[in-house]
């Protein structure tokens, strides 16, 4: 028993990074949103070649989705949200949206408020979120 729940563990940090990944870069890294992080420039950091910035992008970007897929994975085990809203899709999509409206949403419509970002970058961030949680509880739901 504790054996396939670490091996499905295992299976949904790993798929829940990939997909956090992909979904990070389809919401915020193409070149389509460039021009709106370009339209306030002084907020973002400057990226120099030689200093290994883009080596430390990659490793954070790689860390925060650890964390998120553990945390998340705890949450959703432990706790088991979303009991009484059925089984399957219904409820990781419901958990999802409760845990983005909860947590996420607020937080990224304060700091659009404290910070120079333009409405298509906070806009990016918050639907990149929302398919980033429905993501992560779909893949445990299926998974454990």
């Amino acid at each position: 028993m504790w054996t396939s729940l670490l091996l499905h563990s295992a299976a949904a940090l790993v798929l829940i990074i990939a997909a956090t990944q992909l979904i990070d870069w389809v919401f915020s890294g193409t070149k389509l949103m460039h021009k709106y992080y370009a339209a306030h420039a002084e907020v973002w950091r400057p990226m120099q070649a030689d200093t290994g910035a883009n080596a430390r992008v990659v490793w954070v970007s790689l860390a925060g989705s650890f964390l998120f897929a553990i945390a998340f994975l705890i949450f959703y085990i432990v706790l088991q949200p979303g009991v009484i809203f059925g089984t399957g899709a219904t409820r990781a999509i419901i958990v999802a949206i409760v845990t983005w409206a909860a947590t996420a949403l607020p937080l990224l419509l304060v700091q659009h408020v404290f910070i120079k970002f333009h409405r298509a970058v906070t806009a990016a961030f918050i639907f990149g979120w929302l398919f980033k949680l429905m993501a992560a509880a779909l893949i445990i739901t299926y998974l454990i």
